[in-house]
């Protein structure tokens, strides 16, 4: 059941999806924090419209979504590689 190797390749697999997901979300992050500048700076509407919760919410979403998908896109990817190796090796 505790098969160090296998451990070992799982938590390869987190840390990559983890490091997949953070570049991800930080790169969402700067767009939403910029974006939300600009158009508080140059949309007297916008700033109208909008409160502090719609605003955090504007920023914080695609922070949180990207990281989420971007990180299960990696676990299935190397989900994925690990099943192809075994495949090579058993056949």
């Amino acid at each position: 059941m505790n098969d160090p190797a296998r451990q070992a390749k799982q938590e390869a697999c987190t840390r990559e999806a983890v490091e997949a997901g953070s570049l991800a979300a930080a790169k969402a992050l700067l767009l939403s924090s910029v974006s939300l500048a600009a158009a508080l700076r140059f949309s007297p509407a916008f700033r109208r419209a909008t409160g502090v919760s719609s605003r955090t919410a504007l920023v914080i979403s695609p922070f949180f979504g990207l990281f989420f998908l971007r990180s299960e896109q990696a676990m299935t990817a190397c989900a994925q590689r690990r099943r192809e190796l075994v495949r090579a090796l058993s056949a």
